[in-house]
């Protein structure tokens, strides 16, 4: 199994016998605050709630805590320190000659002599270098740690021309990363994506896209096998991995743009067919986790790459809005409100903001990057850690246990915090998701996985139709009599239990319906547009609880709430109307259901 993540491949290298799962806090509110900006018009520097701006556009974060800012209007580099302190570190005095806009202009040397002209991105080095996309000066300028200036790549006169970094020509550069062994990326509006390599020469790399789905930002993120590429393009968002391979989440108005023909992976959608917004500035949190702004919806977006999941973590929550809910509001990411964010970076669980509309630096913190781990693309969870005096339960399934979520809303989530906020045992409780596994083969031997390596102490396995169709089903798609699959789940689920006790591992099956198999009305539109005539009632859920409690498995029906819950007057929608996923609302109630019934249970006695 290729596995992408660097943690697992240092914990597998060392051949460790323990394994955990990284220990995480009860769940707290994400929180957008304000880190910088009074709000005014200006450049004055001074402490962090007094300092102005006039444009912030692009941060970078340095390891010691100090954001640098490029201030795109006032034609400045400045700096947030740690103890809230707001500093000019390149540029010239920003007095505005014309509207809001300080004159710019193209001079290298000391700070306070150096000269700009609208810059947009920035970017750190190892060393503590800056590199700035000097965006209407056409260049790459670098800006060392005593703030002398000194153009980097290509000159204020603009064009289209690779080869050595101070012949090489840009046009319009707006976005820039640079990776740990010194290769500066470029993301150039007129001209595409740029690489400026250590040793100084300028190349283009080939996105496989027509010339007006223009590169607006790129972020990088370092893995053992080489830097992986995040970029913000007019239409969506694309990955290039270290192999060459590439991936593209269409986006904005894609249906405008003509692909040419790519390898069928290339392709990805949301998941619940969500539009990904209108990515304007990237941060590579890991090798499948990006965070975005949208400047056009006032947002800002996580997307993890393996499930396709989009989160809306700051802003209105509108998918697009058009630029009509720009404001200012902190507190609760849910209720927050940007105007125009730009820029933007990541550091452990906060990200920082470039608030460009509102004059402002804005943090959103608290976020917890969680998800499902998906084994059978490859892919194990990044966060291997000692988990300490824990419990750790693996939720395993196929997708009705992760779609369309983030971790705080999720079922995993949901019963992680029931269970510690109801203090059902002595230890901590962490959960892990692990998710994608249709066969039920696959999550069988990975649940195995775990448990030979000591890596959990309880495995609950989620069973429902769609499992029994990937796992038994003919070559018509449809499950045969049940006399013939019903002894291979038995015989199977027999098997799992025994090979997970053999490692002091019980086992819980989870068994719930499919909306066709109880009530019509949930998920009504795929029931109208599919032929889901064959299935109409509970006869495939009996027949698989039969199968689990001839295991001798501990089974939790959730059959009967499903049932109970929906002659409520006042129910909720437990699907979404497009698919047979839980829609938040029934992530909820089984988050809750599946956490009281594990408690009446006590597995871990």
């Amino acid at each position: 199994m290729k596995i992408r993540s660097r943690a697992a491949l240092r914990f597998l290298a060392a051949g460790v016998a323990a394994f955990a799962f990284l220990a995480v806090g009860a769940a707290a509110a994400t929180i957008v605050a304000t880190l910088a900006g009074s709000g005014a018009w200006g450049a004055a520097n001074g402490s962090a709630a007094a300092a102005s701006f006039m444009m912030p556009a692009g941060v970078a974060l340095d390891r010691t805590g100090d954001v640098f800012i490029t201030d795109a209007q006032a034609q400045q580099v400045r700096e947030l320190s740690p103890s809230g302190v707001v500093r000019t570190v390149a540029g010239g005095p920003a007095n505005a000659t014309s509207g809001l806009t300080a004159r710019g202009g193209y001079r290298d040397g000391a700070a306070a002599i150096a000269r700009f002209n609208h810059p947009l991105g920035i970017a750190i080095d190892r060393f503590g270098d800056l590199y700035v996309a000097d965006t209407l000066n056409h260049c790459i300028r670098k800006v060392a740690r005593d703030g002398t200036v000194s153009t980097y790549a290509g000159t204020s006169d603009s064009g289209y021309v690779n080869g050595p970094r101070l012949e090489a020509r840009f046009r319009q550069p707006e976005g820039v990363a640079v990776d740990r062994v010194g290769n500066v990326y470029v993301a150039d509006v007129a001209t595409g994506l740029r690489k400026i390599s250590s040793s100084g020469e300028v190349t283009t790399i080939d996105r496989q896209t027509t010339d007006n789905n223009e590169a607006l930002a790129v972020g990088v993120y370092d893995t053992d096998s080489g830097p992986l590429l995040y970029v913000a393009e007019r239409f969506g968002l694309s990955i290039l991995h270290p192999d060459g391979s590439l991936e593209r989440f269409p986006g904005g108005d894609d249906y405008d743009v003509a692909f040419p023909p790519v390898p069928k992976n290339v392709l990805r959608i949301i998941q619940a067919r969500r539009p990904i917004g209108f990515p304007t500035a990237v941060a590579a949190i890991d090798d499948h986790t990006v965070a975005f702004t949208d400047a056009r919806t006032n947002s800002v977006r996580i997307l993890e790459t393996v499930h396709g999941t989009l989160r809306i973590v700051g802003g209105a929550p509108n998918d697009d809005a058009s630029g009509d809910t720009g404001g200012l509001r902190n507190g609760n990411a849910a209720n927050s409100l940007f105007n125009a964010p730009i820029g933007i970076a990541a550091r452990g669980t906060q990200l920082v903001v470039a608030d460009s509309g509102n004059r402002r630096i804005r943090s959103i913190s608290g976020l917890d990057y969680r998800h499902a781990v998906a084994p059978a693309l490859g892919l194990l969870d990044t966060g291997f850690a000692s988990g300490g005096n824990e419990y750790r339960i693996a939720y395993v399934g196929n997708s009705s246990v992760w779609y369309n979520t983030g971790w705080d809303d999720s079922i995993e989530g949901i019963l992680e915090r029931t269970l510690n906020g109801d203090r059902a045992m002595s230890q901590r409780v962490h959960v892990v998701g692990v998710a994608g596994n249709e066969k039920f083969g696959v999550a069988a031997q990975y649940a195995e996985w775990l448990a030979k390596l000591g890596g959990v102490n309880l495995v609950v396995l989620n069973l429902n139709s769609g499992n029994l169709l990937s796992s038994f089903a003919g070559p018509d798609g449809r499950l045969p009599p049940i006399a013939t699959w019903q002894p291979q789940l038995t015989a199977r689920l027999r098997d799992l239990r025994q090979q997970l006790a053999r490692n002091h591992v019980p086992l819980v099956v989870v068994t719930h319906p499919f909306p066709n198999e109880f009530d019509w009305s949930e998920s009504a539109y795929t029931q109208i547009t599919q032929d889901y005539s064959y299935w109409y009632d509970d006869t495939i859920g009996k027949a698989t609880n039969a199968a689990v409690r001839n295991s001798g498995a501990n089974l939790i029906d959730l059959w009967p709430k499903f049932s109970q819950y929906e002659r409520h007057a006042s129910h909720g929608a437990l699907f979404g109307g497009d698919d047979f996923h839980f829609s938040r609302n029934g992530r909820q109630v089984v988050g809750e259901w599946v956490a009281q019934a594990l408690e009446r249970l006590a597995p871990w006695r």
